[in-house]
């Protein structure tokens, strides 16, 4: 990728600050790419394209064909002119529903009334509250405090140990 890089700076014939001024990176980022230090990430190759778009990217990237190539942006724009006005009007007349559109009758089909829920034995609705239960919590073996120590902000401390129950 640096030797790519540095073929494109021969072409254009501009230094590797004009360079990172043009793309709009640090000249430091260049730089380090070109002395292989570093590898340019994907905002980097990014920018040298939107930067240069006669550049082939498949060139800068992979290597593969001419640096002004058949990638360029003349071919990018030949390619996308696929559709005629024919073509575009006739996709207009289509229409597509999509996930808002619907069909009133369809609507009306689909909904469907709620049922009434009816209890069906009413001496459930009369039970007596569940029964309540209690239960006791035992405390878990009691803990003593032996020892309790307090720092002071000038470094010392106090040491202070309960007295023994008899």
């Amino acid at each position: 990728m640096k030797d790519r890089l540095t073929q494109l700076l021969e072409k254009k014939k501009i230094s590797p600050a004009e360079f990172a001024d043009m793309i709009g990176v640090q000249r430091s980022n260049v730089s380090h790419i070109l002395n292989g230090r570093n590898n340019p990430g994907f905002s980097f190759i990014q920018k040298v394209l939107e930067s240069f778009p006669d550049l082939n990217p498949r060139w800068l990237i992979m290597g593969e064909g001419d640096i002004f190539g058949q990638l360029g942006t003349d071919s990018i724009a030949r390619n996308t002119a696929i559709h005629t006005n024919e073509d575009l009007n006739k996709a207009k007349s289509t229409i597509v529903p999509d996930l808002f559109t619907t069909d009133q009758k369809s609507v009306n089909e689909s909904v469907i009334p709620p049922k009434q829920s009816q209890p069906s034995d009413v001496s459930m609705l009369r039970s007596e509250p569940a029964a309540y239960y209690h239960t006791a919590v035992t405390k878990p073996d009691q803990k003593t405090i032996v020892r309790t120590m307090i720092f002071y902000d000038d470094n010392t401390f106090d040491d202070f140990s309960p007295a023994k129950k008899l």
